[in-house]
């Protein structure tokens, strides 16, 4: 096939690629360099190297070399740099190719960071993001803003009038494909609240966050597998499965999506009473299961987990020194509707009738150093499992949460 023919149809990738001499010169490659700000034809006949972070160099040449030696593809992890000397991780594939006798090398660039931008129709704010060549995304809330409002020329704690309503501007800096973009959050003036800014912004961390665990967890998944002592192996995976499931929790949150299995209720209880193993014998608290141990539900897992996690670590907080948790499970009709529910019991000091309404509102709390989120994420995870809740309390004598779920 010829070359040029095979880089036109290469422009349609998302990934940039090089056409290598065993030099690492480029010979070639796609559209997609115009992506990092440089002209093609001004880097041909240049070694790659000019575009790779300096520290990661030899690593780059030490993994082409075993591709040429051995003839078979490799990966390699790396830090690109763009025309303004940006750092940009990418994952690196090296296939090795024989032009007329000749060894050469196509190197495909595959970025880190590519953003799902449905993420952000979720959030309860206007969110536009622009790219050096203008608007690139905006969710439904920013389209106004987007026909009245000089967008380009705003910068972090800016702010705008629109339709009456006053806005302050949140920018944050980030990175889409190969390309840096800026992230516009519009949050409205009466509502602006330290607390609320902070929010706004974790959602922004979290997708980032969660888009390098997932990596760095397929990674360590498969060094575990091999992994040749059995009682390493052991201890190891216990300590990957609790940052998984950090990992969830971190996706829940930014977007929950359904994932339904069929499970066991003890099952699951215990593997959260086993992430609180210490909080419990700290203070001593026992906790009692009144349910079958083939109870089970038909839901998402993981949504459910962080639903009982926040739930059960509250009863402790509320329960004596040396005092019991109750957790109960039925069947039970809501609305001419069958329900599955959940009861946890504490037996601590209650709470007051008057703040009874108030415990699902965000940054409520009572605790010392709370943030008042725990039962606001709750009540949204429940909405997601098609779910209700219900509260009784009674000063003195303790507070109940009934989980009512669905079966999916």
């Amino acid at each position: 096939m010829n070359l040029s023919y095979e880089m036109e149809v290469l422009d349609v990738l998302d990934e940039l690629i090089f056409h290598l001499n065993s030099k690492f010169e480029i010979l070639g490659g796609n559209k997609r360099v115009e992506d990092l700000g440089f002209d093609l034809e001004n880097l041909k006949g240049k070694a790659l190297d000019i575009i790779i972070s300096p520290q990661y160099r030899r690593v780059f040449r030490a993994s082409a070399e075993v591709s040429f030696k051995v003839w078979i593809t490799t990966k390699v992890k790396l830090r690109v740099l763009n025309a303004n000397g940006e750092q940009i991780p990418v994952e690196a594939k090296i296939f090795p190719k024989e032009n007329g006798g000749r060894a050469e090398f196509f190197v495909i660039l595959k970025p880190e960071y590519l953003w799902n931008f449905r993420v952000f129709e979720e959030f309860p704010y206007p969110v536009m993001i622009l790219g050096k060549k203008g608007v690139i995304f905006l969710n439904s809330k920013a389209l106004k803003i987007s026909e009245e409002v000089e967008f380009l020329k705003l910068d972090d704690g800016d702010e705008v009038e629109v339709g009456g309503i006053s806005y302050k501007v949140r920018k944050f800096e980030s990175f889409h494909g190969f390309s840096k973009v800026s992230i516009l959050i519009f949050i409205e003036i009466p509502q602006v609240d330290p607390r609320l800014e902070k929010f706004a912004m974790a959602g922004i961390m979290s997708s980032l966050i969660s888009h390098d665990l997932k990596n760095s967890l397929t990674t360590v998944g498969i060094l575990l597998e091999n992994l040749e002592d059995e009682n390493l192996r052991g201890r190891l995976k216990r300590v990957f499965e609790r940052i998984r499931k950090l990992h969830m929790r971190i996706i829940n949150v930014v977007k929950p999506s359904l994932r339904v299995s069929e499970f066991s209720l003890k099952g699951l209880i215990d593997e959260i009473l086993e992430d609180l193993t210490h909080k419990l014998s700290s203070r001593g608290v026992e906790v009692e299961m009144n349910f079958g141990e083939d109870f089970s539900l038909k839901t998402d897992k993981d949504i459910l987990y962080e639903i009982l996690h926040n739930i059960i670590s509250n009863a402790i907080d509320a329960s004596p020194y040396k005092g019991k948790i109750m957790i109960f499970a039925g069947i039970s009709q809501k609305g001419g509707a069958i329900y599955k529910f959940v009861s946890v019991k504490d037996f601590g000091r209650g709470i007051e009738k008057e703040n009874l309404s108030k415990i699902f509102n965000p940054f409520y709390t009572t605790k010392g150093g709370g943030t008042g989120l725990g039962l606001f994420i709750v009540k949204k995870f429940i909405r997601v499992l098609g779910g209700e809740i219900e509260v009784k309390s009674e000063i003195g004598k303790g507070t109940e949460f009934l989980v009512y779920i669905p079966d999916l």
